[in-house]
């Protein structure tokens, strides 16, 4: 099992062009179709409804972001009793700003 070290990564998508503009797009999509969007210490948590009828999609999105933006970590969580499901999307330093600048996130203040 390899072991990766994700500092050691740059913090950029590695795909260029119409690419990257229509990746970011299907990925939007998804993620703006969260209930919210909560700022976490090193990257963003997108709380969906619990229903599951996001769960192949949201899955997908993670197969297709880590093959180009190697420096993020994702982690789906279903809670118990059909509860909201999270998609944890973090990474090392820069990866929070390089995720609201993506996506368009207000960033938080105060």
């Amino acid at each position: 099992m390899k072991s990766h070290n994700s500092n050691a990564l740059p913090i950029a998508c590695s795909l260029t062009g119409r690419e990257a503009a229509s990746r970011k797009d299907s990925t939007a999509k998804i993620l703006l179709r969260s209930l919210r969007v909560l700022e976490i210490e090193n990257g963003y948590e997108f709380v969906f409804p619990g229903d599951g009828e996001l769960v192949s999609r949201i899955t997908e999105l993670v197969v297709a972001e880590r093959e180009c933006c190697l420096f993020l970590t994702f982690e789906i969580l279903f809670e118990a009793a059909e509860g909201p499901i999270r998609l944890r999307v973090t990474g090392p330093d820069g990866a929070k700003d390089f995720i609201r600048e993506e996506l368009n996130l207000a960033p938080r203040t105060g």
